[in-house]
């Protein structure tokens, strides 16, 4: 089970006591609602200030509380166990939905009470990395009726069944759990408490033909009142490793498999539109920062994934769907590999920038100075990287060998309605339009409409904080459903807790150029060559 260290400003809590944290154990408020837990769920209670890391904490020592916020009564929940940042908890059945505290002592000693809203569904899927999306704690049941974990190197087949477990389905009908398997919808076989395991569900689904294959095939279950955390399973069509989306050999899964890391090279170019760190301006200005790197990095299980990406159908990639955005640390792992004195990366026009290893030894980058900010960004200076070939090259190092790599360049977003997007009305669609000159089909459009209001509890009908969309950069114009806008809070105006408009234009994640980089000794690495063009604008969402 994954954890994360959120850092949190408390009111009320006396000083030195300690604080905590509470969550549904599967989703850690990646699921839809956000941070809601059902009755009989397991929960998550994170110490995040003061008192001992729960590892290895002798649950004895604890005594764990929850007190609905409509009346008095505390209501034990039974500890379950303790983990590396956590302490799990089972959530009593006879906790009524809306608003409850949930009290925790250790020793004796009370912690400042943690809020946390309860409703009579919250599905979660359990995965084994410690970042959304992970791979999800699955086993395949072979014919024989043999189990074994789904991995990447033992993917599903069609026709395999796959037990899926996770937490927060409560008294759900198994006719309304549906499994959502790459975007395709799959009716579960059995999904409901799993036997002799307090709290926790069990989702027994047939892979069917026809479902997309890879390493990484997004999976989630669906509710008529909550959808879970995205996790990923590994499916092939026969025997055998899962096909990798960058072209990683059967070693380097083994690697993977056995937590150990491989080399994906990432050359990298981004310009981004956004708002200038430091307090928020009101009404916002906006600057335009840009780099170029190429970054040489050694990346486990977790990291690749996260590099890779979900897999999903295109019919459910380019749509629009409820999310919660949630941030995912990335931890580098830095060896000093040495690929030469510098990296050159050069432009139509004759533009160049040379690219230098600035103290982390895996990674060159080339800084853009930022134009003076300005509260209009039709009125910043034209971006550096334009439209076009642009070459990464080097001299090599003791590790790597000479090499040189092209990118093709797509014109930046070219929005054609921005004045209109300054207030978007959650009882209409939200029409974004662009120039779509210039994209190919590996062009990506990505819009997050994100609201940075959320209370709690939430209002009637709200379910997330945020609108995720994707669609092809040809196609130049995008519409956010009025009945998903609904299903979000609106905000206060264009202040610090605005709704922001991200506006993404990057290559799909599986159609990326990838080459193999020559490393000395004559081996090779693949080098994945990406690029960013990006607008963040504050917007109100009434």
């Amino acid at each position: 089970m994954r954890v994360f260290f959120l850092a949190l400003a408390l009111a009320g809590a006396a000083l030195g006591q300690t604080v905590i944290a509470v969550h549904n154990a599967a989703t850690l408020s990646s699921g839809i609602p956000a941070a809601a837990v059902a009755p009989g769920s397991i929960i998550a209670i994170q110490i995040v200030r003061g008192g001992p890391v729960p590892v290895g904490i002798d649950p004895s020592r604890l005594a764990v509380s929850v007190r609905p916020v409509s009346g008095s009564a505390e209501i034990a929940a039974p500890v379950l166990r303790t983990g590396v940042g956590a302490i799990l908890a089972l959530l009593p059945k006879q906790v009524p939905a809306g608003e409850a505290e949930v009290m925790l002592a250790i020793d004796g000693q009370p912690a400042a009470p943690a809020r946390i809203w309860v409703q009579p569904v919250a599905a979660g899927l359990f995965i084994t990395t410690q970042a959304p999306p992970g791979m999800a704690i699955a086993q395949n049941v072979r014919p024989d009726l043999t189990l074994e974990l789904n991995a990447l190197l033992t993917p599903a087949l069609p026709g395999d069944y796959v037990i899926l477990w996770g937490t927060g389905l409560g008294d759900t009908p198994a006719g309304d759990v549906m499994v959502e398997i790459g975007g395709v919808p799959v009716a579960p076989a059995y999904a409901g408490p799993a036997p002799g395991l307090p709290g926790v569900d069990q989702i027994n689904v047939a892979i069917p033909s026809g479902i997309p294959e890879g390493c990484y095939v997004s999976v989630l279950l669906r509710t008529p009142a909550s959808i879970s955390n995205e996790a990923v399973l590994s499916l092939a069509s026969a025997r055998g490793p899962c096909v990798h989306p960058l072209g990683l050999t059967e070693a380097q899964l083994r690697e993977l498999e056995a937590g150990r890391s491989v080399r994906i090279i990432q050359a990298f170019l981004r310009s981004e539109i956004m708002r200038p760190a430091g307090p928020p301006a009101d009404p916002p200005v906006y600057t335009r920062n840009g780099a170029a790197s190429v970054e040489f990095a050694l990346r486990n299980a977790s990291d690749v994934l996260l590099f890779s990406q979900p897999l999903l159908r295109d019919e459910a990639y380019f749509s629009c769907r409820l999310v919660n955005p949630v941030a995912v640390p990335r931890f580098t792992f830095v060896d000093p590999f040495d690929a030469g004195p510098t990296v050159n990366i050069s432009g139509p026009g004759g533009k160049s920038l040379e690219a230098r290893n600035e103290g982390v030894p895996i990674l060159y980058v080339s800084f853009l100075e930022a134009p003076e900010p300005k509260p209009d960004p039709r009125d910043l200076p034209p971006p550096f990287f334009t439209e076009g070939a642009w070459v990464f090259s080097g001299p090599g190092g003791k590790d790597a060998a000479p090499f040189h790599a092209e990118l093709e360049l797509p014109p930046p977003i070219r929005l054609d309605n921005r004045d209109e997007l300054r207030t978007l009305e959650r009882s209409r669609d939200a029409v974004i339009s662009w120039q779509a000159d210039g994209y190919t089909g590996r062009d990506v459009l990505t819009v997050i409409l994100t609201s940075r209001f959320f209370p709690q509890p939430p209002p009637a009908g709200v379910r997330a904080n945020g609108i995720l969309c994707r669609v092809a950069a040809g196609a130049g114009q995008l519409t956010i459903p009025s009945a998903l806008l609904r299903q979000i809070p609106a905000t206060p105006g264009i202040s610090a807790l605005a709704g922001t408009l991200d506006l993404r234009l990057a290559s799909h994640p599986y159609r990326r150029k990838i080459v193999d980089l020559p490393l000395a000794g004559g081996r090779t690495e693949k080098m994945v060559l990406d690029y960013l063009h990006s607008e963040s604008l504050s917007v109100a969402i009434r």
